[in-house]
């Protein structure tokens, strides 16, 4: 499995994690389910379930950066996100 690395910009915060998954999507949902709950900021559980929902919805998906290789652009709808999404290692 790939190691993927997230960098997520949200209300101010940047967050930035790791997962491993066999593909973008599979991390995607993986990182979403993990996404940490900051106390005192607006980061908590309704962020994560909105991320969640996202992920699942097809016309929300991650958008590969044509000019470089194994990294990946996703803004979800309606949360003012940004998250890039790299492949740190694998094929």
């Amino acid at each position: 499995m790939a190691l993927w690395t997230f960098i997520a910009d949200y209300r101010g915060g940047t967050y930035i994690s790791q997962c491993q998954a066999p593909n973008c999507l599979a991390a995607l949902t993986k990182w979403a389910k993990a996404f940490p709950e900051v106390r005192g900021s607006f980061i908590g559980s309704k962020t994560r379930a909105k991320l969640i929902v996202a992920c699942r919805d097809k016309s929300e998906r991650p958008i590969a950066i044509a000019s470089v290789r194994n990294v990946w652009y996703w803004s979800p709808l309606g949360m003012k996100m940004v998250v890039h999404i790299i492949r740190t290692d694998g094929k």
